[in-house]
């Protein structure tokens, strides 16, 4: 029995491999007829299928899950291919022109022809009206009976809502999948007591990216009626864990609690639109989302809990698509913000209280950490709030925050943050919001908190992941631009002549690190193979023009490293590159000096030495 389906699988994958109309004329009407059958084929062993799956279900039969699921596997290709084909193909004829077209009299002839050709053989193959109705019907309950059969089978989970998700996402296919009477029963019936596979602890993150698909569904122009009710047994479940008071720590509380994270996490996700997200925020804003704060308090030592919780907050400030976007009379932009900052400070804070050494650093504490730095990010990034109105009405939610992360960010050693790739990558882009945004808040910290951040930047600009070098070449241009931008306005502003004092002070205890970091970006410009000057070419003017004597004594270095017979054309380039400088960071004189590098680059490469002490270039 086992044998002879796995035979079967190969013959439906043979088969679904083999779909699509042929080019050539006299084998194409051949090739449809081969296609519907084929189709019909694999339609009927999904019903087959389906119930073969409830015998063995209400049997308790597993003796021969093992075999089936290549069976289910290759059914799935199927589907695939299936939706690439014929249903596919109209998502993207319809981006090629215009979005307003819903129906299949919108359709190009031949494509309208291919789609009405497929679904009446079909209907001759299998003597029964098939309409495409119907097929996306039988790959839905064919989807869900995987889901609620396979609980444990991780490949069958993936590979169902993967398609379940590429089904539910295109323009077309989206509005016929959600029009389905059993979508809309399924949008009403959705919880783990339907779907076991999210009572296992394995399934977390299948959890999220079921609830990314019921999203994408839920917020359907036919479905988002039912909103309201669908999101009524998450409203349910986080007011019964507010009002439990002192048994919030029991482990079935903190296992429902992650799996409502998980759940709340992927519908966010779907919430692709200014519209939709507003309804998201308007139903959990403030009584459900004041539960996170709760358990975090409670939980904030226990590294999944807080996971979920903060990878959920990353998602709920993430202004992915601009759709967070709130009418001007609306104050919700400044409620989220205000709340992502209250979850910072009250995790950091927490995290601060704890001394013990810990056996996996990276679970334990810098994962946590790269994600409260995430979140401030997207935070800060999002465009939906005004940040002055904080210092305008003394509203110190922000300054708390940055002070507890970085206070966070120092409790642990550099290098041990920075050997893990993905943890680094997310500190140097939030150093490069930080600096952005808020160099004012960042300037009046004592020289201990301040220079640490800013020499970190050495190590990153030196660091052989590109991306991550550029990120922190950018954070340095947003240092030493502010600089910049602030001397400009001290004659006018006593604020600015106080912060270019503050800066000014750091930097003479910082012992030579603007000469160290002009140095190591000329290097990688002369010496490195990086790919976008212009970002490296900015930043060495904005280190330039605040140290003027980095420049000459550079110069000098590299000259008593090359040979003499070079010294003349090498000064001769030094000035043609600083031609047409002037002392400012306006877009105009960036753009003249990268031109200058460019030029500078191109004539010296012909003659110059390369040193040997550049290990990071």
């Amino acid at each position: 029995m086992r044998i002879a389906e796995c035979q079967l699988a190969i013959l439906v994958y043979i088969m679904s491999a083999c779909l699509g109309p042929s080019d050539h004329r006299k084998v194409a009407e051949e090739s449809k007829m081969l296609d519907a059958q084929s189709c019909a084929f694999s339609l009927q062993l999904m019903r087959m299928m389906a119930l073969r799956h409830n015998v063995q279900q209400q049997t308790n039969d597993t003796l021969s899950r093992v075999s089936t699921k290549h069976l289910d596997l290759a059914l799935l290709y199927f589907v695939s291919q299936f939706h690439r084909i014929y249903i596919g193909h109209q998502d993207r004829f319809l981006s090629r022109y215009t979005i307003y077209r819903t129906s299949i009299d919108d359709l190009d002839h031949d494509e309208k022809k291919k789609k009405e050709t497929i679904y009446s053989r079909m209907s001759q193959t299998m003597g029964q009206q098939t309409t495409e109705s119907n097929v996306l019907t039988a790959i839905i309950a064919k989807i869900m009976q995987n889901l609620k059969f396979w609980a444990k089978e991780k490949a069958v989970l993936s590979e169902s809502l993967q398609m379940l998700g590429i089904m539910a996402r295109g323009y077309y296919s989206e509005k016929l999948v959600a029009d389905l009477p059993m979508v809309k029963q399924i949008l009403m019936n959705h919880t783990h007591n339907g779907f076991p596979f999210m009572n296992v602890d394995d399934n977390d993150d299948l959890r999220t990216t079921f609830y990314n698909t019921m999203g994408n569904l839920i917020f359907a122009d036919s479905n988002v009626e039912h909103f309201d009710t669908f999101m009524s047994a998450f409203e349910n479940t986080a007011l019964q864990i507010a009002r439990l008071n002192d048994q919030r720590s029991d482990p079935r509380v903190r296992l429902t609690f992650i799996g409502l994270c998980r759940d709340l996490q992927g519908v966010l996700q779907g919430a692709v639109s200014s519209k939709a997200y507003a309804k998201f925020f308007e139903w959990i804003y403030p009584r459900v989302l004041s539960v996170f704060v709760l358990m975090l308090e409670t939980f904030f030592d226990d590294p999944k809990v807080t996971t979920a919780i903060l990878s959920f907050m990353i998602e709920l400030v993430h202004d992915r698509r601009h759709r967070i976007e709130f009418p001007q009379s609306c104050a919700h932009g400044y409620q989220l913000f205000r709340e992502a900052m209250k979850v910072v400070a009250t995790y950091g804070n927490r995290m601060l209280q704890l001394t013990d050494p810990v056996e996996d650093l990276y679970s334990e504490r810098l994962k946590g950490i790269s994600l409260c730095m995430d979140l401030l990010t997207k935070s800060m990034n999002g465009q939906y709030v005004n940040f002055g109105v904080f210092e305008m009405y003394n509203d110190q939610c922000l300054v708390s925050a940055l002070n507890t992360m970085i206070k966070l960010i120092l409790s642990v050693k550099q290098s041990e943050m920075l050997s893990y790739t993905d943890v680094s990558l997310t500190y140097f882009a939030f150093l490069r919001v930080l600096f952005e945004h808020h160099m004012k808040i960042v300037v009046k910290l004592d020289s201990r908190v301040f220079l640490p951040l800013v020499t970190s930047l050495i190590a990153g600009v030196q660091n052989f992941n590109r991306e991550q070098s550029g990120v922190a070449t950018e954070a340095i241009d947003n240092v030493f631009s502010w600089r910049i931008l602030q001397g400009t306005m001290v004659e006018r502003d006593d604020a600015s002549k106080t912060n270019v004092n503050r800066f000014d002070q750091h930097m003479k205890q910082s012992r030579g690190m603007p000469a160290q970091l002009f140095e190591t970006l000329f290097n990688l410009l002369l010496f490195g193979s990086i790919d976008h000057h212009w970002v490296y070419s900015r930043a060495l003017l904005s280190v330039m023009l605040f140290d003027r004597s980095a420049f000459s004594n550079f110069q000098q270095r590299l000259l008593q490293k090359q040979p003499q017979e070079v010294h003349e054309r090498l000064l001769k380039a030094f000035n043609a590159l600083q031609k047409d400088i002037k002392a400012n960071v306006t877009m105009t004189n960036r753009d003249n000096f990268c031109r200058n590098m460019t030029q500078f680059m191109n004539t010296v490469h012909k003659f110059i030495v390369r040193p040997n002490d550049l290990p990071y270039v």
